[in-house]
C-alpha cells in the first residue's frame, strides 16, 4: 500500500470510492479472462459487491456533516498490520492477479476498521465496520482459492 495521508473525511470517502471503483473493475476484467468457473463466480461476487460498496460510500460522502470532517488518515498508522505473508514461489498470472487481490482486501479491511475506530458518528462507524467485515470475508475467500 502506498504511503496515504488524507486531512478529512471527505477525502478519505473520496480515496476509497476510488478504490472500491478500480478494484469493482479489476475484479470484473478477471471474471472475463478466467475459464474456471469457481474462480469467475469468485470475480463476479466480489465485482458486484465493490460496486455496492462504492454507492454505499458515495451516499456517506452525500450526507457527510461538517462536524464529520474532522477526521484525518495516514497509511503510516496502519502499516504494522497490513502485511499477509504468502509464500514465496512462482505463480501464474492466475495465481498472481488473486495475490493483487488478497493485499487490496487486506489494505481496504485496515482502511476501514482504522476509520471505524477513529469516527465519532454512529451511523459512518456502523457503516465502516460493516464493510471491513466484508472486505475481510473477500479476503478469505481469495486465500481460500490461492490455497486450492
Amino acid at each position: 500500500m502506498e504511503e496515504l495521508n488524507l486531512s478529512s473525511m471527505e477525502e478519505i470517502l473520496l480515496y476509497a470510492i476510488n478504490q472500491e471503483n478500480e478494484a469493482g473493475l479489476f475484479y470484473a476484467k478477471e471474471a472475463k479472462r478466467t475459464s474456471k468457473i469457481e474462480l469467475k463466480m469468485i470475480w463476479e461476487q466480489l465485482s458486484h459487491d465493490e460496486v455496492r460498496h462504492k454507492a454505499i460510500l458515495s451516499s456517506l460522502l452525500e450526507n457527510l456533516k461538517e462536524e464529520d470532517q474532522q477526521i484525518s488518515y495516514s497509511s503510516k498508522e496502519v502499516t504494522n498490520y497490513t502485511a499477509i505473508d504468502i509464500p514465496e514461489k512462482e505463480y501464474t498470472d492466475i495465481e498472481n492477479a488473486i495475490i493483487l487481490a488478497i493485499n487490496n482486501e487486506n489494505d481496504a479491511y485496515f482502511l476501514y476498521k482504522h476509520l471505524a475506530d477513529k469516527v465519532s458518528n454512529l451511523t459512518h462507524k456502523k457503516v465502516l465496520e460493516t464493510l471491513a467485515y466484508e472486505e475481510l470475508k473477500h479476503r478469505e475467500s481469495l486465500v481460500i482459492e490461492l490455497n486450492a
